[in-house]
């Protein structure tokens, strides 16, 4: 079944209502969701019956989803775990892009700033997934940071700390 089927068969959809996310795939639309008012009733249930058809009849074995931070937190739960407890995908897999650069003064060194960033980014993310309250991964930005750091120092950057202060060091079920 394509999308366009999906709209043909649900007409009072709103994601079929003059939406701008038409033309798009589903996880684009759902990646710039924050203009979307995901406490309505009928956009709720849409997202859910198209959360399952994505599963049933697409086939889809896990979910990425960007900008995370921009959505509510309360419905990406539940759309998890509704989506996981209406298929037969009980460990659906789900990952999110939850992206936190923060500014830190500028008397602290180029290290020093981005070791601080990853640390309290990480608090941020930790802070997000207790919310979920369900098993949900995100991409380790402070990791990413990490990496980042070792190729510009090279050889003099201590590999024995890559995984300070990332979600993997803390929480590696929840890291991708």
């Amino acid at each position: 079944m394509q999308f366009s089927d999906y709209l043909s068969k649900n007409p009072c959809s709103t994601l079929a209502k003059g939406s701008p996310f038409i033309e798009l795939t589903w996880l684009v639309a759902f990646s710039v969701g924050s203009d979307i008012d995901h406490r309505h009733p009928e956009v709720y249930h849409d997202f859910f019956n198209f959360g399952k058809w994505t599963v049933d009849e697409v086939g889809i074995a896990g979910f990425r989803l960007d900008a995370i931070k921009h959505i509510d937190e309360t419905f990406m739960s539940n759309f998890i775990s509704e989506t996981r407890n209406n298929t037969n995908m009980s460990r659906l897999f789900a990952v999110g892009e939850f992206w936190k650069d923060e500014c830190v003064p500028l008397h602290f060194t180029r290290l020093e700033s981005i070791y601080l960033s990853g640390t309290r980014s990480l608090g941020e993310l930790d802070e997000y997934l207790d919310t979920l309250g369900v098993q949900f991964s995100l991409f380790d930005v402070p990791l990413h940071y990490n990496f980042k750091e070792a190729g510009d120092r090279g050889a003099s950057y201590n590999m024995t700390q890559i995984f300070d202060g990332t979600i993997v060091q803390r929480r590696p079920i929840d890291a991708v």
